[in-house]
């Protein structure tokens, strides 16, 4: 993901779909606002954790919110131990 933007990459492929031999991508399904940018912070949030080693501070700083946030966004995220999280997807 390039800094301030998001593409169809940055999508998690769960939720799109190709259309007809066009090329396009669309939606699996519709899906909440709220639900649609919850995937998207999860599959962030992991992303960085894993650049950042599992260093929750240095992961909090790189998304430029407080350690304490981000603890309780990845609760709201179903995320729930960031450390434990990190260590098994990156033993992947």
């Amino acid at each position: 993901m390039s800094e301030g933007e998001i593409n169809a990459t940055d999508i998690p492929t769960d939720i799109i779909r190709e259309d007809d031999g066009s090329g396009e991508k669309f939606l699996k399904h519709q899906l909440a606002l709220k639900g649609f940018r919850d995937k998207v912070e999860r599959k962030y949030i992991i992303e960085v954790l894993k650049y950042e080693e599992g260093n929750i501070s240095k992961t909090a700083k790189a998304l430029d919110i407080d350690r304490t946030y981000l603890h309780k966004k990845s609760l709201s995220l179903e995320l729930k131990n960031l450390t434990i999280l990190y260590k098994l997807n990156s033993s992947c």
